[in-house]
């Protein structure tokens, strides 16, 4: 007999990712969110600078079910991008810039990406042809855009295997299912504003996403 073990109970319409963090900048907006090298981002100033990421990734036309590459750094810049995708109602594919060309343009390629957000330094990465926006460069403030919001089932990344087995094949995240992870974990580990979580793994790899978005939404 091939039985499972109850799940913990979930809240029948969790808050997605991006409205959790949404709700701290509203709650702690002077919180500490993001720390690197000695530079801090807070919960408000994150959630202001994903906006305006968002409305640009709009004004190029992003909405749900686009496809967003995010080619940058380890850094603020990649929690930037992915929430400021997400925000947009897009949904965003890590673009590790320490993989190889071949790898990092057939995912281009495959996941039939619309808009690449990366960095100067990182021009010519990602073979790719379409609109680019840099993160690390001036940009003038953009008004509220019109867009349609994503749902549980919208879906909210794509990430691809390692491909050691044959092609690299991109497997997409509902909002949905993002969610009920962040749930679960929290029943699980119960973590409090003290608590700091290290961004560790590579970008291309599925536990970055968890790294980043438990720490964020917690």
């Amino acid at each position: 007999v091939l039985g499972w073990a109850a799940g913990p109970d979930l809240p029948a319409s969790p808050l997605l990712f991006h409205e959790h963090v949404a709700a701290w900048a509203a709650r702690t907006p002077h919180a500490v969110a993001v720390e690197h090298r000695g530079q801090t981002l807070t919960y408000a100033e994150l959630h202001e600078q994903a906006e305006q990421i968002a409305r640009r990734l709009r004004l190029l036309g992003v909405g749900p079910e686009s496809v967003v590459g995010i080619c940058v750094d380890r850094g603020p810049d990649w929690v930037r991008a992915a929430l400021g995708v997400l925000r947009s109602g897009g949904a965003f594919v890590p673009l590790d810039p320490q993989h190889p060309t071949d790898r990092l343009a057939f995912m281009a390629e495959d996941s039939g990406m619309r808009v690449l957000l990366t960095q100067r330094a990182l021009d010519g990465a990602v073979p790719f042809d379409g609109p680019t926006l840099h993160l690390d460069m001036p940009a003038e403030p953009v008004g509220p855009v019109p867009g349609r919001e994503p749902d549980a089932d919208t879906f909210a990344y794509l990430i691809y295997t390692s491909g050691s087995t044959g092609v690299p094949k991109g497997v997409a995240i509902a909002h949905g299912g993002l969610s009920n992870m962040l749930e679960g974990q929290r029943d699980l580990v119960e973590p409090t504003p003290e608590d700091r979580v290290l961004q560790f793994a590579s970008f291309g790899f599925d536990a970055s996403i968890l790294e980043l978005t438990w720490a964020l939404a917690n």
